[in-house]
This record gives structure tokens, sequence and C-alpha cells, in this order.
């Protein structure tokens, strides 16, 4: 049985909502695929948009971007939030392919946490990404000079087999290897948000 880990950012939704439906894919073709999901999203979140078997091993996988609501992000609170999660950077890559290491990955697939594509090289597996966004790109102008976050992040990026790009995305200049691919979809029947479904009246 081949174990695909899918690094999964808790920024928002939509990187959930990208990557479900590639993985139901994988999974119809071949039943046997083990699916591991490494994020920071809460069970319910992942449960609604799956229509597959999975498991999780819970934790934060990358910042994102802060935002005080949904269409309002906080930059001095990302830096912030930035700064201490890469600072034992080396350590935390050598942890994380401890993880991949345990669980018997073959493949790593992610949306987009830097993490994971530095941590499959450390345990020798190939990883892909897929996204319409690029975290280096978005902090490059958050942070003044040449930060060392960010040559973390592009080392990591630039270690990414491929990148499956999604339409109407930013530029990915970061990843050196890129295939466009058509928009990921959820039947609308198969996904109920646990979040904003509301009971119907009598």
């Amino acid at each position: 049985m081949k174990t695909i880990v899918a690094y999964i950012s808790a920024h928002g939704f939509g990187h959930w909502a990208q990557t479900s439906p590639v993985l139901r894919a994988l999974h119809a073709r071949d039943a046997d695929i083990r699916i591991v999901l490494r994020t920071g999203l809460a069970g319910p979140i992942l449960e609604a948009r799956s229509g597959f078997p999975f498991e999780v091993v819970p934790g934060q996988v990358d910042v994102g971007v802060i935002q005080r609501d949904a269409a309002d992000e906080d930059f001095p609170a990302t830096i912030a939030a930035v700064e201490p999660f890469h600072r034992n950077w080396h350590e935390r890559v050598d942890e994380e392919a401890r993880v991949l290491r345990h669980v018997g990955a073959a493949l790593v697939l992610s949306n987009i946490a830097p993490l994971a594509f530095a941590a499959a090289v450390d345990a020798g597996i190939p990883s892909i990404g897929i996204a319409s966004i690029d975290w280096h790109a978005i902090y490059t102008p958050l942070f003044p000079g040449r930060h060392f976050s960010l040559d973390q992040i592009l080392a990591a990026y630039r270690s990414c087999s491929l990148l499956l790009k999604l339409p109407l995305g930013m530029p990915t200049p970061s990843f050196p290897m890129a295939c466009l691919i058509p928009c990921s979809t959820t039947s609308q029947r198969r996904w109920r948000s646990p979040i904003f479904t509301r009971p119907r009246p009598p």
C-alpha cells in the first residue's frame, strides 16, 4: 500500500478545497492508496470535503497570512508569526522528515507549505505542489532586506519536484517546474459545510 502525505495550509479553507478533489481522484483510481493529512485544520472541515478514507497527523505546517477577518490581512501579526516558525527551521525540517519516514510516505503533496518540500528532500521522496499562490512571493514585500525565512522558503520551493498550478492564481516564480491544470472541483451534492449548512424549515 502506497502512502501519500498531503500537507494542507490551515490559512482559510481554500487550500483544502483545492486539494481534496485531487486526493479523491487518486483514491478513485486506486482504493489501496493510504492518504495521510498533515494539517492544522479541524476534523469536521476535513470530513466535509473528503469522500475518501484518510488519517490525520495534526499540527501547524506553515503560517500563511494572519487575518483579522475574511477580507482584512494583519501583516504585522504575520511577520511576528513567520519569524519564530522559521527560527529553528532545520530542526523543524528534521522532525518533519522523521514523521514522513514513520508513516512510510512514498509521495508528498503540499498546498502549499514549504516545510513539506524541505522534509521530502530529507526523507528522500518526491514532492508535488498544488496551489494558486506562492508564500515566498507574498512574504517578500513584508520583510526588509533578505530575511532568513525567505531564503528557507525559496530553497524549499526550489526542491519541489513539480507544481500543479491552478488557473486564476498569482505568478509562482519560486517553483522551477510547473504544469497548469484545470480547476479542481467538488460536486455540490457531496459538499455539505459543517459551518454554513442550516436546518431547512419544516
